[in-house]
């Protein structure tokens, strides 16, 4: 049996595709160099926005790791793309992130899934998902202060 998706949602003081553009363009600026596989070096994150786009990690030492390509992209609305990163199988998992306005801002949708019986084993290890947000969600936050 696959192991059970990780689901989260946030609500943001921003729009839909201001947020959207925060987590795509500006990951490298959020994403904790604690979860990746060279903290020491660590210099960012990139996705490459367009289907067939690789999202990498990028290291002092011009070094870079493929987590996973993009397979779905709606700019300002969705993003998905396969994920590596921590995974002992070498089975690619899948990340999918929406975002949708509403009255006070947007409502991030996450969702980390795509577990099969080859990679469920990995699953134990994405568990922290909200403390790796955490930082995206405070990123958005402040940036919509200092637009006031």
């Amino acid at each position: 049996m696959p192991a059970s998706d990780v689901v989260l949602s946030y609500d943001l003081p921003a729009s839909a595709r201001q947020a959207f553009m925060l987590y795509v363009d500006r990951i490298g600026l959020w994403w904790p160099g604690t979860y990746t596989a060279d903290p020491a070096t660590y210099a960012g994150v990139v996705i490459e926005p367009r289907v067939g786009g690789r999202v990498l990690a990028r290291y002092n030492n011009r070094h870079a790791d493929e987590w996973g390509r993009v397979t779905r992209l709606e700019m300002g609305a969705s993003l998905e793309h396969t994920f590596t990163l921590a995974h002992a199988s070498r089975v690619a998992s899948l990340v999918s992130v929406s975002f949708a306005d509403h009255d006070t801002g947007s409502r991030m949708s996450f969702r980390h899934g795509g577990w099969t019986e080859d990679n469920k084993l990995d699953r134990h290890r994405f568990n922290d998902w909200p403390l790796i947000l955490s930082g995206y969600v405070d990123l958005v936050r402040v940036t919509v202060r200092r637009a006031c």
